[in-house]
């Protein structure tokens, strides 16, 4: 039991249900520069095996965060649509979320990713490397 009464196993099993439902704004209080900062800061100091840091992040605001959300939308919504309705009604709804919102950060592990590739060619995609 831990110091504040709940078991390890109870945790887990809360945590696995733990959902955050919130309307995503169009708009920051913090800078785009200020964001960037933030991002290339925590890249620096991300543990990784043997430190690789094969750790990269997208970060997209303005028109080109949009842009990556109609492509996702594009490409994912016909493929959800067909394998089942309700899913799709949920996720559509969950992506047009995302896209409301002021910008994106999606970290991925340095590797060719289809998507990101796609996306990296038509936006012109700034990516945040880490430091070696």
């Amino acid at each position: 039991m831990s110091p504040g009464g709940v078991t390890t196993d109870q945790w887990l099993e809360a945590a696995k249900y733990r959902r955050t439902v919130y309307g995503i704004k169009g708009t920051s209080a913090v800078s785009d520069s200020r964001i960037e900062e933030i991002i290339k800061k925590v890249l620096d100091f991300a543990p990784s095996s043997f430190n690789t840091q094969p750790m990269r992040i997208t970060y997209l605001t303005g028109e080109k965060h949009k842009q990556f959300w109609d492509i996702i939308i594009n490409l994912v919504g016909p493929m959800l649509k067909s394998m089942n309705e309700a899913a799709y009604d949920t996720m559509s709804g969950v992506m047009n979320g995302h896209k409301a919102a002021y910008g994106s950060v999606r970290p991925y592990v340095r590797r060719c990713i289809p998507l990101l590739a796609a996306c990296r060619n038509v936006l012109r995609i700034h990516e945040l490397n880490c430091s070696y």
